[in-house]
């Protein structure tokens, strides 16, 4: 496509590529709030949380599109500079704290009337505070698999504690809460 002399896009192009960037954010805003909706249902999983992320990578590529249509800035390293500050963001969110976290006061509140347990997350050593949490709960069901769950880590713990490879921050807060509160969950 050729500029014009003052190294414009012609006013047509701009106008169909404004049109297709407005609607592009206007239909990822759609799918987010759908999705918004589908996490207050049912909870937050992995996936959802990697599918909002990359809708909000999405809205910001199309926005950071629309106004290059009527500025000139290098919007390239905007772009991946966003982008990068997003995804490293996520990185180191650790993803699993978020998800037992909210799904752990989701059901404690009262916004869920259940919880599973039985999801990868909660397997992760970043769900050993909640399932802690969860033994206050008043369903003794929710109480029983919160204590298997957590005498399986504990066994689990023991069973690899001499293997230095594992370690991480997570795992140490784990480790030292499931020592403290042993008695909890033995019984």
């Amino acid at each position: 496509v050729r500029t014009n002399d003052r190294g414009k896009l012609p006013i047509g192009l701009r106008i169909t590529a404004s049109f297709v960037s407005v609607f592009s954010m206007l239909l990822t805003v759609t799918a987010f709030s759908k999705m918004y909706l589908y996490i207050q249902n049912y909870g937050l999983t992995r996936l959802r949380v990697i599918t909002c992320v990359f809708m909000a990578a999405l809205f910001l590529t199309f926005a950071i599109l629309l106004v290059r249509l009527f500025v000139r800035f290098p919007y390239n390293k905007v772009l991946v500079s966003c982008i990068s500050v997003l995804l490293l963001c996520v990185l180191f969110a650790d993803v699993d704290t978020v998800v037992v976290k909210y799904n752990t006061w989701a059901y404690l509140s009262g916004r869920h009337s259940a919880i599973d347990l039985c999801t990868p997350e909660y397997r992760s050593d970043a769900a050993v505070p909640q399932l802690l949490s969860l033994l206050e709960s008043d369903e003794e069901d929710v109480i029983q698999q919160a204590k298997e769950l957590l005498r399986y880590k504990y066994d689990e713990y023991r069973d690899t504690a001499a293997d230095f490879r594992g370690y991480n921050y997570t795992r140490g807060k784990a480790i030292r809460l499931l020592e403290k509160n042993h008695d909890r969950f033995m019984s």
